[in-house]
């Protein structure tokens, strides 16, 4: 699971007590992911948000990543040692309805 170099620092600030909370974790999910946009050279084909919320779909995931203008990427994290499948099936299902909601429509924000 924390195989990779986002995992790696997720689990290395976490362990350093700097991560305390959910908004802790999406608020250092969401550095990590714009240095990876930025270190990539794609800073013009993608565009990463924190907490953006989609008006006529009427959600805040916690992060969004936009290529084109469009939702690219929906995240939703959750802070728990164990996420129970109900809380899982819940957000699965909330995002795949915003992703069923956003098709066809030209800008969501």
């Amino acid at each position: 699971m924390f195989d990779g170099e986002f995992g790696k620092e997720l689990r290395k600030v976490y362990l350093a007590y700097e991560i305390l909370s959910e908004a802790d974790l999406q608020a250092f999910a969401w550095m990590l992911i714009c240095d990876f946009v930025k270190e990539h050279g794609s800073a013009q084909k993608f565009k990463v948000l924190n907490k953006p919320y989609f008006k006529d779909l009427r959600i805040h995931p916690d992060i969004a990543i936009f290529r084109k203008e469009k939702p690219w990427v929906l995240v939703e994290l959750k802070e728990s040692r164990r996420l129970t499948e109900r809380s899982a099936q819940k957000e699965w299902d909330r995002l795949i309805l915003a992703k069923k909601n956003a098709c066809g429509q030209r800008r969501v924000i």
